[in-house]
């Protein structure tokens, strides 16, 4: 492979003179600074959740929690290693080392990696109408095997790989769209119009928003993209799509980034109240020990 891969492969679009550019929007150093303040906090918080969740039980153990939990995970790997390699790149202007490996690891991690936390996050969107209005087809070991634990290994399983043979997979950011606001037209049309009723919406409002919550990360930070993309498809200058796409580019980090806040906001209170709960029910539990002329006033009641 050249030693100049770094502007030759196709992965590496920031690359281009764009991202060096006197005239560019946001300088190459402040978007180091960006990043790398971002970066930081979004590392601790990563570990922070993960601990709180792994750590739990109920938690760690809930079908709720193992989409969370496995995007957690890959995020991390992104921040630890993608945005790395980048924000060397920023600083230097090139890629170092520049070695075939490193090229590699910058594309899988960027491209193949993160398209398979979306596609894991369009799979989520759709699993949540199983749990909330098919949960009969998770009540049974064999029947969670079928409808959520070999979906998901597919997933982790054949998207590396057929990024990596096919060097290419389409965005699955339209799919979470979808499943995201079917969810709700779906929860709104089965509580008025079907049943009459509300459903049970305190046991499913935190699935709901915690859903609705990671779904707006994806769907703000690759609308853009896909927006311009779809602007040149229909006759939009390539030059001109060229200025803005480095820029919505790099919008694409931040999904990885305000993920971790998004979670520990939304799921802080849900770790918190079973420790509460569980504090009740040994209060409401205990017995309080009775003497025995306790036990010979209520005799003499009776």
């Amino acid at each position: 492979m050249d030693m100049n891969f770094s502007y030759n492969n196709e992965f590496l679009n920031s690359s281009n003179e764009d991202d060096f550019d006197e005239n560019s929007v946001i300088p190459p150093m402040i978007r180091f600074w960006i990043l790398l303040i971002f970066s930081i906090p979004s590392i601790i918080c990563s570990i922070v959740i993960l601990y709180l969740l792994l750590n739990h039980k109920e938690h760690r153990r809930s079908l709720n929690h193992r989409v969370v939990i496995i995007q957690l995970i890959g995020g991390l790997i992104y921040l630890l290693t993608h945005v790395p390699i980048y924000l060397n790149y920023l600083r230097l202007g090139y890629v170092w080392p520049q070695t075939p490996t490193m090229c590699h690891i910058w594309w899988f991690v960027g491209d193949g990696f993160s398209d398979t936390m979306t596609i894991l996050m369009a799979w989520a969107s759709f699993e949540r109408h199983i749990l909330i209005f098919h949960n009969q087809l998770v009540t049974t070991r064999r029947k969670r095997i079928f409808a959520h634990y070999l979906p998901i290994t597919i997933i982790i399983i054949y998207c590396p790989l057929y990024y990596l043979i096919v060097m290419g997979f389409p965005p699955s950011t339209i799919l979470i769209a979808i499943f995201s606001i079917s969810l709700i037209i779906r929860v709104l049309w089965h509580n008025q119009i079907r049943y009459r009723q509300r459903l049970q919406w305190r046991k499913h409002q935190k699935i709901i928003i915690i859903l609705m919550s990671i779904s707006m990360i994806y769907l703000a930070f690759n609308l853009p993209l896909m927006i311009l993309d779809l602007a040149e498809i229909c006759g939009l200058a390539q030059h001109i799509a060229e200025r803005f796409e480095p820029y919505f580019e790099f919008l694409n980090y931040f999904i990885f980034i305000f993920y971790p806040f998004i979670c520990l906001g939304t799921m802080l209170s849900k770790i918190r109240n079973p420790r509460r709960k569980r504090l009740v029910g040994i209060i409401g539990m205990t017995a309080i020990p009775r003497t025995k002329s306790q036990n010979r006033q209520t005799q003499q009641l009776r």
